[in-house]
């Protein structure tokens, strides 16, 4: 844990409770298990050992990282929060966006459109004049945009 400020975005989990879909730090990377066996292997002493893969949450370009660790071993799980903002400006770059959050008003302007589809969906309803909510995801200081959708508030 490199500050105290990444200690309240992390929690403890037992290596023997983790499941396919479940959040935790691999080489200080966060990390979703997506293979995880539901029986644990003998290790070299006799120890019980829990196998699988992950990808990294922020890079799922990087293939599978495999990872073994004992049944009992206490681990660090990022906390991942999920907020949503009004996008209410494009850089003069295309990129850059401005945002809102939905829930304080509070104003950002750290976020660039990703060069995917989650990117040009976004272009194509702004080029519309269209509002355009985004969810972002985040934990240990690292942000994602992961989805989109049309502001449908104002309608009737």
């Amino acid at each position: 844990m490199d500050s105290p400020e990444q200690a309240h975005q992390m929690e403890k989990k037992i290596a023997s409770e983790l499941r396919k879909g479940d959040l935790l730090m691999i080489r200080d990377r966060a990390c979703r298990i997506t293979d995880t066996p539901n029986h644990f292997k003998n290790g070299k002493h006799g120890k019980a050992k829990v196998v699988g893969a992950a990808e990294d949450i922020f890079d799922s370009s990087k293939s599978n990282i495999k990872f073994e660790f004992s049944a009992k071993e206490s681990l660090w799980a990022p906390v991942l929060t999920k907020s949503e903002y009004l996008v209410i400006g494009l850089g003069h770059d295309g990129n850059a966006l401005g945002l809102m959050d939905t829930t304080t008003c509070a104003t950002r302007h750290d976020m660039s459109l990703p060069d995917n589809e989650l990117g040009e969906g976004v272009r194509e309803l702004l080029g519309k004049n269209e509002q355009v909510i985004v969810t972002i995801n985040s934990c240990i200081g690292r942000d994602l945009l992961v989805g989109f959708k049309k502001d449908t508030s104002d309608e009737q």
